[in-house]
């Protein structure tokens, strides 16, 4: 990570608060600029959560980490590929997480040091979910 980077996340957590207030107060006495903003940019979240998925599928490896993928790797398409939880447990996190807003989980898959997530095709996880008997196939 750059100096730049290390230094304002530094700021950003002893300022948080601050900031924050700043921020709402500014939020609170131009409530114009937030539509003018949504007019101009109307694509805005959808863009945010195409980037996000893409820095997550780059982390991942951007390919099935399936050995015996039975789709050849020069074939495979990007939209195919899903985040799996390795160990399982997939069904029980989304319903932690209490929105359907996938700009969440993606964030939590970026901020995971531990492993927990993989890339799979879609043919290779519902087969996992078939063979491991998870939630949603069977």
């Amino acid at each position: 990570m750059s100096y730049a980077k290390e230094y304002y996340k530094k700021y950003y957590q002893i300022n948080k608060e601050k900031i924050k207030e700043k921020c709402a107060n500014y939020q609170k006495l131009h409530p114009e600029y937030r539509k003018n903003y949504r007019k101009t940019h109307p694509n805005y979240q959808k863009e945010r959560k195409q980037k996000l998925k893409l820095k997550v599928l780059e982390k991942l490896g951007g390919k099935c980490s399936n050995p015996n993928c039975p789709i050849p790797k020069d074939k495979m398409d990007i939209r195919c590929l899903q985040i799996d939880h390795v160990n399982g447990g997939g069904h029980k996190e989304y319903l932690s997480l209490k929105t359907g807003n996938p700009t969440t989980f993606y964030l939590k898959v970026l901020a995971d040091m531990e492993g927990n997530y993989q890339l799979l095709c879609a043919y290779c996880n519902w087969l996992k979910r078939y063979i491991n008997k998870q939630k949603g196939c069977c």
